[in-house]
């Protein structure tokens, strides 16, 4: 059995935008993340894909941020 878990930071959704429907505001709060903007979909589904892989057979337990580098701000 494995067991991973995928933490997503800002994620440009409908989600992100509700939290911050000031564009000004959204943009500042996406300037202090390390990579300067929110990820996508597409790299949070990457990831996924990556650990339902045949290629992470032998990963478990972790514990993967995909936020830009947020976490270590």
């Amino acid at each position: 059995m494995r067991i991973n878990c995928i933490c997503p930071g800002p994620i440009n959704t409908p989600l992100l935008r509700r939290a911050f429907p000031d564009e000004k505001e959204l943009a500042e709060y996406l300037k202090r993340n390390p990579m300067g903007r929110a990820g996508t979909s597409d790299e949070v589904a990457n990831v996924a894909l990556f650990l339902a892989s045949q290629e992470s057979s032998y990963v478990t337990g972790g514990i993967y941020t995909v936020d830009g580098g947020e976490a270590l701000t």
